[in-house]
Order: structure tokens, then C-alpha cells, then sequence
């Protein structure tokens, strides 16, 4: 994921040009969005936001406070993305298509995950909330445990979806991760060496063999949460 320097400045793209009296919230968040995308979190300034828009800086804090204030409103833009419109007709459906569509919105805005640490909150996050906790009542009345069970898929998604970003990051053959591992092993003569010297059998026959697809190895891990969840607060059904 590429950054930028935030006080740089971004010309201001044609299609993006804007008159004060056209400017929103939700047009200066979409920009915003663009260009953390494409550049990194750390390329979202006023500054820049404003240039893209082909505004001047100030125009900008007469919808938005300050940058912190648009952080929480990008996020809560990318929280809107994990909303489901359908969430099927039982939880298990419910928590996979929330969880499919929560990895796939991370993948796409790789600087969620960072933003994801700040205590912020917004309509859709609220929404998100309602969503999950209404699945997970599905399961369980004791809201411990719906908090509990929606932590652990959350983790998982979480977890996967910074995975697959840390391997684009360092430029592995995603989405089968293994193989820039394997290149990267090959690239040091050290490292080659103790593959080869027989201490580690284990990661030796792993990284002989091809490594699943990351959204296959997702799934499995998915399946195996909720084979979990439900046998241990459903065992007869």
C-alpha cells in the first residue's frame, strides 16, 4: 500500500473539479475515498481532499470540521459497505454473507484496518451493530455471548483480510501467499540453507506443496467458526 507525503499536493482531476456551492459531505468523503485507495491513509489530507475537488482548503471545514472528523466519516462510509441487504434465512447464512462482504469491502480500502483501532462512531457502524447483534440473537439471548460470538468473527475477517494485505505489501503472488514466501526463502542464501538442513520438515513439505487460494482458505476458516459457534450453543440442531 503506497503513502504519501500529507502535506504534498494532488492536481486537481477534471472529473473531480467542483464548485463551492456543489461541495457535501458525501462528495468530499468520496474523494477522500479515492484517494486513500490509491495513495494510503496517510495521503488523506484537507490539503489534498480540496485540490482534488479544485476548491480552496478553507471550503472544505464549512461541511467537515477537521481531518479527524473525516477519518470517522470515511470509516463510517466503509462500515456502510458491510451492510447486506438480505441476511438469509438463518444465522449461519447471515454471518457468512456479512463476513464475505466485510472481507471484501477491507481488501478494497486496505487503510480500514487502521482506521478500524480509532473509537469512532457513525450511522452505519450503528447500522453494522444492529445487523450483527440481530444475527447473533439467532443463537443466543444472553448479549454477553452474542458480543462474544460476534468478536470472534470479526477477529477471523479481521484477521484473514490483513494477511492478504500484508502479502500485497510486500509484493508475494497473491492470492497464493506462499509463493512469495518461497521466493523470498530462495532470494537469501541463509535462509535457503536452514530450509534445507532438515530443521524444519514441517515448513519444508508446506512450502513444497501449492498453498490454497486466500478466499478458499477464508471460507474453510469461516466454516470451521461457525461448525464451532454452533455446537457449542446449538449442539442438537
Amino acid at each position: 500500500m503506497s503513502t504519501a507525503e500529507v502535506g504534498s499536493t494532488r492536481p486537481a482531476c477534471p472529473r473531480q473539479a467542483s464548485q463551492r456551492g456543489t461541495l457535501s459531505p458525501e462528495r468530499i468523503v468520496a474523494v477522500a475515498l479515492e484517494i486513500a485507495d490509491s495513495d494510503g491513509l496517510d495521503a488523506v489530507s484537507m490539503r489534498n481532499v480540496a485540490a482534488a475537488l479544485g476548491v480552496g482548503t478553507m471550503s472544505l471545514y464549512t461541511h467537515v470540521q477537521d481531518k479527524d472528523t473525516l477519518l470517522v466519516l470515511m470509516r463510517d462510509a466503509q462500515f456502510a459497505e458491510c451492510l447486506v441487504e438480505d441476511t438469509g434465512p438463518d444465522w449461519r447464512t447471515g454471518f457468512t454473507r456479512v463476513a464475505r462482504q466485510t472481507r471484501e469491502s477491507l481488501l478494497r480500502h486496505p487503510w480500514a484496518v487502521a482506521l478500524g483501532l480509532r473509537p469512532a462512531l457513525g450511522p452505519n457502524r450503528l447500522r453494522h451493530m444492529e445487523q450483527v447483534l440481530t444475527i447473533a440473537a439467532e443463537i443466543t439471548d444472553d448479549p454477553t455471548a452474542q458480543r462474544t460470538i460476534i468478536h470472534a468473527v470479526d477477529d477471523l475477517v479481521i484477521g484473514c483480510a490483513t494477511q492478504e494485505l500484508a502479502a500485497r505489501a510486500i509484493g508475494a503472488d497473491v492470492p497464493r501467499p506462499h509463493c512469495g514466501l518461497r521466493r523470498r526463502i530462495n532470494a537469501d542464501p541463509t535462509l535457503r540453507a536452514l530450509l534445507a538442513s532438515g530443521e524444519f520438515p514441517h515448513l519444508a513439505r508446506v512450502l513444497a506443496e501449492s498453498s490454497p487460494f486466500a478466499a478458499k482458505r477464508f471460507e474453510q476458516a469461516l466454516t470451521w467458526l461457525l461448525d464451532g459457534i454452533e455446537r457449542t450453543y446449538q449442539p442438537d440442531a
